[in-house]
């Protein structure tokens, strides 16, 4: 911006200046447009949304699963934030709730989640072969291992967690017919 004129503020005119100290508006924003173009052609400036349908959220204590992101209004904001959510609640119930007060669930890794189950609680997960298994029943067998169907969870002598799990997730026992 360096070759862009600059003026002084004279009695009665606008007088040039040579030390660079002032420059009028119309001025500065056709150099900012000129540098603007300059740049390369990325997409919009603005941001994505940090939500898209499927992801779970949390809003205070509630739960649940995106089902709609409603675009902003380009006549009422310039920027993409905050926008719109629409939310199937795991209570049942629909909402819709600003993006900025949702906050994004991220599952616990396996590892974090195994010391944590309980006795009886249902899991299903894959492995990093990427077989599927489950759902299965968390329990300890004969020798104090903890674990699910024929998959060690915790092992009874080391103690070390199974490490071979990509995904691990509690979920409901399979409907008995």
């Amino acid at each position: 911006m360096s070759e862009i004129r600059r003026w002084e503020v004279g009695f009665s005119q606008m007088n040039e200046n040579d030390q660079g100290e002032f420059i009028t508006w119309n001025d500065h924003c056709a150099a900012l447009k000129a540098a603007r173009n300059e740049l390369p052609d990325v997409g919009s400036w603005s941001p994505e949304p940090k939500f898209k349908i499927g992801d779970r959220v949390q809003w205070d204590k509630d739960f649940g699963t995106v089902a709609e992101v409603a675009e902003p209004d380009e006549k009422l904001s310039l920027c993409r934030e905050p926008y719109y959510v629409n939310v199937n609640w795991d209570d049942g119930n629909f909402g819709t709730v600003r993006s900025s007060d949702l906050s994004l669930c991220v599952p616990p890794s396996p590892a974090e989640l195994i010391p944590t189950l309980k006795e009886h609680e249902w899991v299903n997960g894959t492995y990093k072969t990427g077989t599927g298994f489950g759902p299965f029943s968390v329990y300890y067998d004969e020798v104090g291992a903890k674990m699910a169907g024929d998959n060690y969870l915790i092992h009874w002598n080391t103690g070390a967690i199974l490490d071979t799990l990509a995904t691990l997730e509690r979920c409901d026992p399979p409907e008995v017919k």
